[in-house]
């Protein structure tokens, strides 16, 4: 069972673990097993969003035709966003998560128009295509600056997750 911020009030805090504490983040999770869904689910994430990128990458190099690779790679790109999305939805501590939220911006601001445009204009060079008026490559960048944000968002909700459940499970065997 997932809840808020409840703490016990007898427990004396510093100042710095109030602080810590008060943060959006400071009890995402109940249970342990909470804890090992959540690193479990980041740590699947990243994977994913590695293997993605790095397979989008070899499909560019192995095919020659760009507008195939181009259709594989977003749709590979289209399926880890709804993936992003959609897998949270089990657990509200996911959906409080940064990776959850920059996964939705990707899938419905970059991925989604990416693919879309490109299937409509599949005629046209990738040069010649404005998608949210922005030129093919331009929206490319872009596109790979937000993918950037989502890997460190993972990363840095890995980390935390971890971090987390460390300290819960030290409070829990000094108990």
């Amino acid at each position: 069972m997932l809840s808020g911020c409840v703490r016990n009030p007898d427990i004396r805090r510093t100042p710095t673990q109030r602080r810590f504490e008060s943060r959006a983040r400071c009890q995402i999770a109940e249970s342990w097993a909470d804890f090992v869904y959540m690193i479990r689910s980041f740590l699947r994430f990243l994977i994913a969003e590695f293997l993605v990128g790095a397979m989008a990458g070899v499909l560019f190099a192995i095919i020659s035709e760009k507008r195939v690779a181009g259709f594989i790679a977003g749709i590979m790109f289209v399926a880890l966003g709804l993936w992003i999305v959609t897998s949270p939805l089990r657990t509200r501590a996911l959906i409080r998560s940064g990776t959850f939220w920059i996964g939705l911006v990707y899938l419905l601001f970059v991925a989604l128009p990416l693919m879309v445009t490109r299937f409509v204009n599949v005629s046209l060079q990738f040069e010649e295509v404005r998608i949210m008026g922005f030129s093919g490559p331009e929206f490319h960048r872009i596109s790979t600056s937000v993918y950037t944000v989502l890997i460190v968002a993972t990363s840095i909700d890995l980390a935390l997750a971890w971090f987390f459940a460390r300290k819960k499970r030290a409070t829990k065997s000094t108990k």
